[in-house]
């Protein structure tokens, strides 16, 4: 019979403690990536919030009764497509403020607005009592243009909180 030679293992010896303690830990090896790659993924973490809180606060403008309304005049006034033409096209970056509640509100935007022709804004002041918005200025200012074109048939013009009624 033949006499047993030395075992073979098939798992690494442990590394000496000395050996250990030389290597690096893994950050250290690993940072000329990792951090990048950290703070690329912070930026874009921080473009997506933004990009969230955008688009929502441009929801809540675009689904209110002043926006509807101004936006539906626009549109529909021979006046604003004579001057930029058809079709009208709403712009992305609406400037102003909108606050309401069941009873009363204020709003104060400027839509940009754009067509074959040219360009300009709808500058709107409105208040509301009740359940009715009363529009101080309702108004588009064409780029190129001295006066504005008046979207108004009154001062002081009201509406229900239902835009496709009135207009």
């Amino acid at each position: 019979m033949c006499e047993p030679g030395p075992r073979i293992s098939a798992q690494p010896a442990p590394p000496s403690p000395a050996a250990a303690a030389a290597r690096p830990a893994w950050l250290q090896s690993n940072w000329k990536w990792f951090v990048p790659a950290l703070g690329a993924a912070g930026l874009i973490a921080i473009a997506f919030f933004a990009l969230f809180i955008f688009s929502f606060v441009r929801g809540v403008v675009t689904t209110s009764d002043p926006y509807k309304i101004a936006v539906e005049r626009a549109q529909r006034s021979p006046q604003v497509i004579s001057a930029i033409g058809e079709p009208i096209r709403i712009g992305w970056l609406i400037q102003g403020e909108i606050s309401y509640t069941e009873s009363d509100g204020n709003a104060d935007l400027r839509i940009p607005i754009s067509g074959p022709r040219g360009r300009g804004e709808i500058i709107l002041d409105a208040k509301k009592h009740g359940s009715r918005w009363t529009f101080q200025k309702l108004e588009v200012q064409v780029m190129g243009l001295p006066d504005p074109i008046l979207l108004l048939r009154t001062r002081n013009e009201s509406f229900p909180n239902s835009p496709g009624e009135f207009i």
